[in-house]
């Protein structure tokens, strides 16, 4: 990849998003940036090589800082970033705009940023009382969240003032849903999947990962299918990459769905 210009040219945006995988989070995170790029705005995009992330921006023109695929966020690896973070910081203030909870362990946010902003939603395995987290989340200005549920309870697990966590809503793309609705009827859809017209139908596009609620929401289907024959769930999604706990929860659900009487298990 062609090296880029580091020189100022107004505050520089850092948008870091490490995830391997390619679904609502990181496609959010390609439009935000995206937008902002072609807006002008002096943006980066911090990810890991190789993943479609990484793929997909480098095809929009978008200035990439990548890590390697497996990189893990240790003493070592911020070592090889300490010298591209000097460079940064001395051309011109950085923002740095994370988009999870595990993206401080990368940076380490009590650097000189100009901003440090948290972009995230529930985080169920924090606590205000770990010392750990208090000492990784000391110097983030701001946390950004999508909904006055998700900051209530945000409030309530991390370290930050309250007033410090603002609700951001998604700002999403609505043509590229009608798009999508315009290649694909409700009549089609429900074809393809044998859901009659007149049923309930659930649709829920996840990857499949314990955290995420999904052998849950298999288990409440299955009671209200019981209840209910007019009732339909359509699960999306696949494992999380290289998560063993992922693989088997997945194992677990296709087991479980062939183990269900032929009725429920045509109606998941």
């Amino acid at each position: 990849m062609k090296p880029y210009d580091l020189s100022p040219v107004g505050n520089r945006i850092v948008h870091s998003c490490t995830s391997k995988s390619f679904s609502g989070l990181e496609a959010y995170v390609l439009d935000l940036v995206a937008w902002q790029y072609q807006h002008g705005l002096n943006v980066e995009l911090f990810c890991r090589s190789g993943s479609e992330l990484h793929a997909r921006a480098t095809q929009l023109g978008i200035p990439v800082w990548a890590i390697e695929a497996n990189a893990k966020p240790t003493p070592l690896l911020w070592l090889k970033l300490a010298d591209g973070w000097r460079k940064r910081l001395r051309a011109q203030p950085v923002t740095l705009h994370m988009h999870a909870g595990g993206e401080p362990w990368f940076h380490l946010p009590w650097r000189s940023f100009a901003k440090t902003i948290l972009h995230y939603h529930i985080w169920i395995n924090h606590s205000k009382n770990d010392p750990l987290h208090r000492a990784l989340f000391y110097g983030i200005d701001e946390v950004w969240t999508s909904s006055e549920t998700s900051r209530a309870h945000l409030a309530t697990l991390l370290p930050i003032d309250r007033a410090a966590i603002r609700v951001v809503p998604y700002g999403r793309d609505t043509q590229k849903l009608r798009d999508i609705a315009k290649q694909s009827s409700r009549s089609e859809v429900r074809a393809r999947f044998g859901v009659p017209d007149t049923a309930v139908l659930a649709v829920c596009v996840s990857r499949i990962e314990r955290i995420k609620g999904v052998a849950e929401l298999f288990d409440a289907f299955v009671f209200a299918a019981r209840q209910s024959a007019n009732a339909y769930l359509i699960l999306v999604g696949n494992v999380s990459p290289e998560n063993p706990e992922a693989e088997k929860l997945g194992q677990e659900l296709q087991k479980k769905h062939a183990q269900l009487p032929i009725d429920i298990r045509k109606r998941l």
